[in-house]
């Protein structure tokens, strides 16, 4: 899935609206986010560098070094240790409940990957095993019904906007959020416009 939707669906199911959850609120974010952090790191440094969008995932992405670090940020056992660690050894109940909270983000995101990958998807059960669940369907490839998964993802992450834009009302942070929102939204509007033209050519 794209990450805003990641970030979404997580909010959805964490975040709370008040002042006082405004740091619980930030890592539910960092957590969702976290599993694409790598992923933007190489488009970006690709992007300096001036490296082909076709070499860059189509090479980069498939091999490592990268492919190695994006699967070390995609593993269910490494947020599963961090979780277990942090019971063991954290005695501060809120810096506790902020940890579980982060890997509860990031597992989320990855739970949420795992079925709309063919051959892209990551090594999740790292460093345990190298194996790689093959999706039959794709969230982008109009060859494995990316077009359907697409516009369904449109669909659900405007509901999950919709339920964000009513609960997160605290001030000042709403001035923040709702044009982030709105952001969001736009993005996924433009979906369907984006495959009009795709398959047109």
């Amino acid at each position: 899935m794209n990450t805003q939707t990641h970030l979404l669906l997580a909010s959805a199911l964490l975040a709370k609206n008040g002042k006082t959850h405004r740091h619980r609120n930030l890592i539910i974010v960092l957590g969702a986010l976290t599993p694409d952090i790598l992923i933007f790191a190489m488009a970006g440094l690709a992007g300096i560098q001036g490296v082909a969008g076709e070499v860059v995932w189509g090479e980069w992405y498939f091999n490592p070094p990268w492919q190695t670090w994006i699967d070390i940020s995609n593993s269910i056992p490494l947020y599963i240790f961090i979780g277990l660690c942090c019971l063991v050894i954290t005695r501060n109940k809120k810096h506790r409940k902020l940890v579980l909270l982060f890997v509860a983000a990031s597992l989320i995101h990855i739970l949420l990957d795992i079925p709309v990958h063919v051959d892209d998807g990551h090594a999740h059960f790292w460093p345990m095993t190298d194996w790689r669940y093959n999706s039959a369907i794709s969230y982008w490839d109009p060859k494995h019904y990316g077009v359907i998964v697409s516009l369904f993802e449109a669909a659900f992450g405007l509901i999950l906007i919709r339920i964000l834009w009513k609960r997160l009302i605290n001030k000042p942070d709403v001035s923040v959020i709702r044009p982030t929102l709105a952001l969001f939204g736009l993005l996924y509007l433009l979906v369907p416009v984006f495959y009009l033209v795709m398959l047109s050519d």
